[in-house]
């Protein structure tokens, strides 16, 4: 008796073929994004200058690149300001208090910033591009607004007040120095802020030795446009932390095969902005695998307007700090030199019927973006 054979249809067969190439070609695919992405994270720090924000922090500490905020322990530091509050009181604000109050205290942070720098105690996990640390810090800017130079309701010598006015620079510049990880828009406010109280200073006769002062507290100024560039480097380093959580799935994204082609995708527009870290960005308009539930990556830290608006206050500070420049060495060589005094490139100069001299500004507004308001104001020096 012949027992017949049952044959498996040649659809089964086909279908098995066609399904093992096309998982083939997946992983093939996979395997192809995976070795493009290394490739391009390796480019990517090598154009940092680090392979990790653990790196970073050792190059600071060991005084190797100064092209990183610090990224210190942060726990003694919010328990010291805890611990000590603000002591400025509401009348202390107005009638002002005598500078060292506040220099004891910012040397007091100081001290601990570079205590805990010593230890090489980093708090990566501890991190975050929101606004707790300018929530802690905000009284301390707030007095340091207040004590940046005496009003004229505080009864202090012009020479008294050049000399509050330098160090009150010198401060801003080592609240960033110091590790306090002030952004870039607090640090552009607060430069800004001094040039429109020194505004004051120079409507004064005041020595040429003591105008000097303010041009040497302006040279200790990082330019604000190399900041902005610090600033963004430590904020794409970040960022590279955070894509390196998310290539090992502890942070988004279910399976290789989804995580690797949205991150060649951030990959190489992070490469892009890094090249051309001092350009304005231009916006994404990331894929849907890039931005679908389980993964939204295609971009960490600040939106594009922020970086842009950013990237604009900087050339309009540095700017408006050499148009002062320009003024305190005009005004310096007034009165060194007299009527022979060589008006400053780029400036008009125009005397009132009482004498008075007004230095103003022939640089043109850029249109379409941020500006600081009075920075190019003209100044008015005395007869």
């Amino acid at each position: 008796m012949n027992i017949p054979v049952r044959r498996r249809p040649l659809g089964f067969v086909a279908i098995g073929l066609i399904t093992a190439l096309l998982l083939f070609l997946g992983f093939e695919l996979v395997d192809r994004y995976r070795k493009g992405n290394q490739r391009l994270i390796v480019e990517i720090q090598e154009s940092l200058g680090a392979s990790s924000l653990l790196q970073c922090m050792e190059n600071i500490s060991a005084r190797r690149d100064p092209a990183y905020f610090p990224l210190l322990n942060r726990f003694p530091l919010i328990e010291y300001l805890n611990s000590n509050p603000p002591t400025l009181t509401p009348q202390q604000e107005v009638e002002g208090v005598p500078f060292q109050v506040f220099i004891d205290r910012y040397q007091a942070i100081w001290a601990l910033t570079h205590e805990s720098e010593a230890r090489k105690a980093p708090t990566v996990q501890q991190f975050s591009f929101g606004a707790d640390h300018l929530v802690l810090l905000n009284p301390e800017f707030e007095g340091m607004n207040m004590l940046l130079i005496p009003t004229s309701i505080v009864p202090l010598p012009l020479e008294e007040r050049v000399k509050w006015a330098a160090r009150s620079l010198e401060c801003i510049e080592g609240y960033l120095g110091g590790g306090l990880l002030i952004d870039e828009i607090t640090r552009i406010a607060l430069i800004s802020h001094w040039i429109e109280k020194c505004r004051f200073l120079l409507s004064h006769r005041i020595s040429p030795a003591h105008l000097r002062q303010l041009l040497d507290a302006l040279d200790g100024v990082e330019p604000p446009v190399e900041a902005f560039r610090r600033a963004m480097r430590m904020t794409y380093a970040h960022s590279m932390e955070l894509l390196q959580a998310f290539r090992n799935g502890s942070q988004g994204g279910s399976t290789p095969i989804y995580r690797e082609p949205a991150l060649n995708y951030v990959l190489s527009h992070l490469k892009t902005r890094i090249i051309d870290i001092d350009q304005p960005v231009e916006p994404m308009d990331p894929p849907w695998y890039a931005t679908s539930p389980g993964g939204p990556i295609f971009l960490w830290g600040q939106s594009d307007d922020f970086i842009n608006d950013t990237l604009a206050l900087s050339h309009e500070l540095e700017d408006g700090i050499e148009f002062f420049r320009q003024a305190v060495e005009y005004q310096i060589a007034r009165l060194e030199a007299g009527d022979q005094a060589i008006a400053p490139q780029g400036i008009t100069v125009k005397s009132t019927p009482s004498g008075q001299i007004h230095l103003i500004s022939n640089r043109k507004p850029v249109m379409d973006r941020p500006t600081l308001p009075g920075l190019f104001e003209p100044y008015h020096f005395p007869k």
